[in-house]
């Protein structure tokens, strides 16, 4: 019996395990450090991370990311790497954010989206398998924004959202928030 019930624990432990890859590193590069990019980068380069070199990052899609810089690091279960920078998205063109976000080659089965909304203390929007989890911040906790609170969240430096994207090749979850501006009030 007790063979059995360690076998099921085992199970349980390394399956957690690998639905976790790359979230610790999210959680120490991107949220600890707001999406800081120079606070990131130095925590990855800390943690022994190397840089991605040149030739990569010449062929990232930057889009509307500005200024991309990346680390990289090869572990037991995938390749792991940060990537940071900054942009004004579609939906709030005259708004830059700070990008953080740390993606995981292979993905693993649930991707990040079970993390994403225990970090975010909210409901993802939509039900597709990539996520988009809002929220302001009132008194230390998160409280989920509705698409049409983002607006006046933006205005007063009080948004803050994690993306998913899952593919069968690589699983990303990434952090946006406004600058360092302290937070005015909220909506």
């Amino acid at each position: 019996m007790r063979l059995v019930l360690a076998a099921a624990m085992a199970a349980v432990l390394c399956t957690s395990a690998k639905a976790q890859v790359g979230v610790d590193e999210f959680q120490q590069f991107c949220m600890a450090t707001r999406a800081d990019r120079a606070l990131a980068l130095a925590a990855a380069d800390k943690a022994g991370w190397m840089p991605i070199p040149k030739a990569m990052m010449d062929k990232f899609p930057a889009g509307e990311f500005k200024d991309p810089d990346a680390r990289m690091r090869s572990g037991k279960d995938a390749i792991l790497f940060l990537i940071v920078g900054h942009g004004k998205p579609m939906a709030m063109p005259g708004e830059d954010l700070q990008i953080c976000g740390v993606g995981a080659a292979p993905p693993s089965a649930d991707g990040f989206n079970p993390a994403a909304a225990e970090i975010s203390s909210v409901e993802k929007f939509g039900d597709s398998g990539n996520g988009l989890f809002f929220w302001r911040e009132e008194a230390g906790k998160h409280i989920r924004l509705a698409v049409t609170d983002v607006k006046a969240a933006v205005e007063v430096h009080n948004f803050n959202v994690i993306v998913t994207h899952n593919t069968e090749k690589i699983a990303m979850i990434m952090f946006a928030t406004q600058s360092q501006t302290l937070v005015k009030a909220s909506p």
